[in-house]
Formats: structure tokens, sequence, C-alpha cells
């Protein structure tokens, strides 16, 4: 289904784009701005990103048992990544409304109180936007750093051109040749970085996106509750049946949206839920296995002596 575009992506007022802008960025990059939903350069990013998920999880039969657990988070999340583009990609019929109706919003505000609520309301999602895609970064950068060649050199002083490479970041070995060297390593680790930052972006950028829309309904509610604290104060009947019918409009418009919110994530977050859970049991059976290894390494040493 293909929405008549009505909403200007340009020329956004600064609450709007105090409001909106860090999610049409990262919108935009990921290829699910609902704004943009007839654009073919962001049909073109959404594929490529499904693509590059598919090619990933296609790598990963190979290994070990305790290869395949420890790179199982990478999986769960690849796997996660590939469902939120499509799902949002599939609903974004549905997010059209919501983001064209956010942009209203803010351009039509006129009510100080108001306003002020929804700053309040937008300030938390800007921190939270911040909050993951800032420690997602630091936890995929410090994944980096840790696989450096210098680094990994300085851990077991076993590193040169020609030595082959224990994995390249965060994968299984048996992912690179056996015969890799220096050059080749620096090559699949570019590479591989990248599909990293893509991971780390997409995934954190899917959930700041739904979280942002939360907060702005959210935010719309208690505007809506508030004013109807006011509906009393009117001594005219008919000042008084006009504000309640804007009441009763506002609100169904309020649900409706929020309504198409609801369609469009709660399978997401039902799949989420349950991948987190296998996430778990995989994490227990990496340390049960981690800990069986240990024991026998320091059985061994007791033998020795």
């Amino acid at each position: 289904m293909k929405t008549k575009m009505s909403v200007s992506n340009n020329a956004w007022s600064p609450d709007v784009t105090y409001a909106l802008g860090f999610y049409r960025i990262i919108g935009r990059i990921m290829g699910i701005w609902p704004l943009d939903n007839e654009d073919i350069n962001s049909k073109k990013r959404v594929g490529e990103c499904i693509d590059l998920m598919r090619r990933f999880l296609n790598n990963g039969n190979c290994g070990d048992i305790l290869d395949m657990i420890n790179v199982l988070t990478w999986f769960a999340c690849a796997i996660m990544t590939a469902i939120k583009v499509i799902f949002l990609t599939v609903h974004q019929y549905k997010l059209y409304p919501i983001i064209s109706s956010a942009v209203d919003d803010w351009s039509t505000i006129s009510n100080e109180k108001s306003r002020l609520i929804m700053l309040r309301y937008a300030l938390i999602g800007r921190k939270v936007f911040i909050i993951q895609m800032f420690g997602a970064y630091i936890a995929v950068f410090a994944n980096l750093f840790i696989r450096l060649p210098f680094i990994i050199s300085f851990w077991n002083d076993r590193f040169n051109p020609n030595v082959t490479i224990e994995g390249v970041p965060p994968w299984p070995s048996c992912w690179v040749p056996a015969d890799l060297t220096f050059n080749h390593f620096i090559f699949f680790f570019l590479v591989q970085s990248g599909v990293v930052l893509v991971i780390g972006t997409v995934y954190n950028g899917c959930d700041t996106f739904f979280f942002g829309i939360a907060m702005h309904l959210s935010g719309q509610f208690v505007v809506l509750r508030k004013n109807l604290e006011h509906l009393n104060e009117m001594n005219k009947s008919i000042q008084y049946t006009d504000r309640l019918k804007y009441f009763v409009k506002r609100h169904k418009h309020i649900l409706r949206l929020a309504n198409n919110f609801e369609d469009t994530y709660n399978l997401v977050i039902l799949i989420h839920v349950g991948t987190a859970a296998v996430l778990i049991c995989s994490s227990g059976d990496s340390m049960i296995e981690n800990e069986k290894l240990l024991l026998q390494v320091a059985d061994t040493s007791i033998s020795k002596y």
C-alpha cells in the first residue's frame, strides 16, 4: 500500500527537529523512515541490510559447539535485525500516519504548557537514544579493539604476518582461511568489522526508533488529559460542546495511532522476548562448557605435579 506524501521532510521547525531529528537520521540510514516510503534508495538500503544479515547467517554453520555458542549472540542479533527491518518496512503505511501526525503536533502546538509536556517526553526519548546508541558503539568498538593484531600479540605473543589468526572479530576461526596472511587478516577484519557496525546500528536503531514513537504518543495522551481538566471551566455551553467534540475527536485519533503502533511492533516484541530467552539459556550452556574446560585444565595441571 502506498501513501501519498503530505508531510515535508524539509523545513522542519526547531521543535520538530529536536523531537524527531535523531529518528529521521537513523531511519534514513536503515531505509525505514516512513516519510521516505516511496524513495527507491530507501528500498535499496532495506534490501542490502536484509541481504547482509542473510550472508552473515549462512556463514554460521561451522566450528565446534563452543564456537557456535560464543557467536550465537551475534546470530540472534542478526536475525532480530532482519526481522525488525522487514516488519518496519512492511508496516510503513501504519507508521506514516504516526510520524506525519507527530510533525503536525509539533508544528501546530500553541499552548505553552502542552509544549513543555511534549518537550519533556521528547527529552526522555533523546536521552534513551543517545545512551543506547553510545553504549552500543562502545561495546562494538571494544569488541573490535581486543581483536586488533597488536592486542592479540600482546596477550599471546604469537602474532606475525605468517601465523594463523585464531578468528576474526567476533566470529569462529573456521570462517577464515587457515593460512591467513597479515594483509588478508586486515581485509577480513575491516569487512567483518563493518558487519558488526551495521548490526549494532540497525539493531539498536530500531529499538530507539520504537521508543521515540512510544514517548511521543505517551506525551500526546498526557496533553489530552491536561486539556480535559479545564473542560469544566467553560462558562458557555457552546464552548463546552466544541471543546468536548475536540477531545473526543482527538482521543479517537490518538487511539488509532496507538493501534497502528501496536500492530507494527507486537510480533517484533514477542520474537524479541523469545530470542532473549534463548540467549539466556545458551549463555548458561556456554558457562557450563567453559567451566568444564577449566576443570579439565586444572585436573591436567594437578596430575603433572
